[in-house]
């Protein structure tokens, strides 16, 4: 689902940061290059507030009322890279390596896609990445296993139903069309079965309402990003996003 940009406006990107914690150094360095190398217009906006979903949602109307075509939210505690393959010789397995990307902003704008994103662990149980399905009715979410496919993942983009949101861009359009709160935190008031309480993150709420409208997201292979603190690996299961080269 492809959109094109509105030639009457030229991109203007509302950089989003939800304030959870002090960003490292690393964080700042490349957040500058960041805004040099974007290719558009931008305005940066950033939310204190300790509850995610009202920072997330603080930030959007904030965003729209000044007119960015995009909103791009940045969480401090992830930092874009790229992964590419890197030059072998004949006969050689091929070997994959990273680098920063701060045209990371660019590169996303170019696919005029509503909702794109790069990837990342997820730092809580039971781990995994930051993509996710729809699960059944008994379930909120799938997550979908990328751990096992590194090296497919440059050059190859992944749909999927909803995305952790430390590094994506979204086009205002979107906004438009899924009602709000676009971001909202849930926690079960009962544990189940297996005695946990059952939570929806304010991203994945986003989600499946941006799939109830009839969005997608696009992941990244080739964005891969740091996520600071511990991270977790989950191998396998039974989810699967579409994955295009």
């Amino acid at each position: 689902m492809a959109w094109s940009q509105n030639a009457a406006r030229p991109p203007k990107v509302g950089i989003c940061v939800p304030i959870k914690d002090r960003p490292a150094i690393q964080w700042t360095f490349q957040f500058a290059q960041m805004t040099q190398l974007a290719g558009a217009e931008l305005a940066l906006y950033q939310s204190p507030h300790y509850e995610l979903d009202f920072a997330r949602n603080d930030l959007v109307d904030k965003a729209l009322k000044e007119h960015c075509t995009h909103i791009f939210f940045l969480d401090t505690d992830v930092i874009p890279w790229y992964w590419e393959r890197l030059e072998h010789k004949v006969g050689e397995a091929p070997k994959l390596g990273s680098r920063p990307f701060p045209e990371v902003i660019q590169q996303f704008l170019a696919f005029e896609y509503p909702i794109v994103s790069g990837l990342y662990w997820v730092k809580r149980p039971p781990g995994g990445s930051n993509l996710a399905l729809l699960g059944p009715d008994d379930q909120p979410f799938k997550a979908v296993p990328v751990e096992a496919e590194l090296n497919q993942l440059p050059g190859a983009r992944v749909f999927v139903d909803m995305v952790g949101m430390g590094c994506c861009l979204i086009d205002a359009r979107v906004f438009e069309k899924v009602p709000y709160p676009w971001f909202q935190y849930y926690r079960s008031k009962e544990r189940g079965p297996d005695g946990r309480f059952a939570e929806i993150s304010e991203d994945f709420y986003f989600g499946r309402k941006a799939t109830a409208a009839g969005f997608s997201t696009m992941a990244i292979g080739s964005v891969v990003c740091k996520h600071g603190g511990d991270v977790w690996f989950s191998w396998g299961g039974d989810a699967n996003g579409v994955l295009e080269a």
